[in-house]
């Protein structure tokens, strides 16, 4: 299993500007290539001109063109393929609405430019930084899974810490990160609510919802076993979702209903961190 070293920030002193690093995505989702991108927020309530501004990623250097404004606490994002070139895979083809026209529609509601850059999966670094001085700075040892990017964790904080990014579709993009679950980035919880159910219709308890939280870089693996050790259903498979929701209507790996009778809920984690839980449920009669 591949191992997530947290990132660390190398800043020192009050170097900080209004535009600031916010979301990376290194690994692209389905190994698919040229939708790497990143993203940057102005933390002021003015409209910022990018024009000036360098953005170096590795041995990648781009100076940003004039003409490009951020709104105040608004987003930018700079992409390796913004629009898609004779059926390429494109930016706005997977965030967007896949017109291959950047800003027709209210999911395009933020700004977006080519850059020319490639961001590693293995380790990397980048810079943002005007003319005089490095505004910011970040890297990463190894990317985070494919298609989850690195989001900052406090947009208006200098020398903020990243992490995972703990939304289901992978990424926020343009909008405000995820926030990292009240049980903290090294938790794993795994809750089941309600520990009996009637399957029998009615709409009143026909099936269990289990929540899991899992740290960034593990993974998981949910199965149901019968008192005498027989699997019947695999709930989840070397999941790296760092937050699931699943409904399971006590049905076996065939769609058939069990039997009534008392069933274990077994959660394995593994990867970056090792750890087990079972819960007892039941389906009644």
């Amino acid at each position: 299993m591949v191992k997530i070293i947290p990132i660390v920030l190398l800043l020192s002193g009050n170097i900080y500007g209004q535009i600031v690093l916010s979301e990376i995505l290194s690994n692209e989702p389905e190994g698919r290539v040229r939708l790497e991108w990143l993203e940057v927020y102005n933390r002021s309530d003015l409209p910022v001109n990018l024009e000036g501004y360098i953005l170096i990623a590795d041995t990648d250097t781009n100076y940003l063109p004039e003409g490009v404004f951020i709104d105040g606490g608004g987003f930018a994002v700079l992409a390796r393929q913004l629009l898609p070139d004779n059926g390429s895979d494109s930016f706005e083809g997977h965030w967007g609405d896949s017109s291959g026209i950047w800003g027709d529609s209210p999911s395009e509601n933020y700004q977006a430019l080519d850059i020319n850059m490639t961001l590693s999966n293995g380790g990397g670094f980048i810079i943002w930084a005007d003319s005089l001085a490095t505004l910011d700075y970040v890297s990463w040892s190894i990317a985070s899974d494919d298609g989850r990017s690195l989001e900052r964790d406090d947009l208006l904080s200098d020398g903020s810490d990243w992490h995972d990014c703990y939304d289901s579709y992978g990424s926020t993009p343009g909008r405000v990160n995820s926030l990292i679950p009240d049980e903290g980035r090294g938790a794993f919880t795994a809750s089941v609510n309600p520990e009996i159910i009637t399957p029998d219709g009615d709409g009143l308890d026909d099936y269990f919802t289990i929540e899991i939280v899992i740290p960034p870089g593990a993974r998981l693996n949910a199965e149901v076993f019968d008192e005498t050790g027989y699997r019947e259903i695999i709930l989840a498979e070397e999941s790296s979702q760092p937050v699931s929701l699943i409904r399971w209507a006590g049905l076996d790996d065939k769609n058939n209903r069990l039997k009534p009778g008392v069933y274990i809920i077994a959660f394995h984690l593994s990867g970056q961190k090792d750890d087990s839980e079972f819960i007892p449920v039941v389906i009644a009669p």
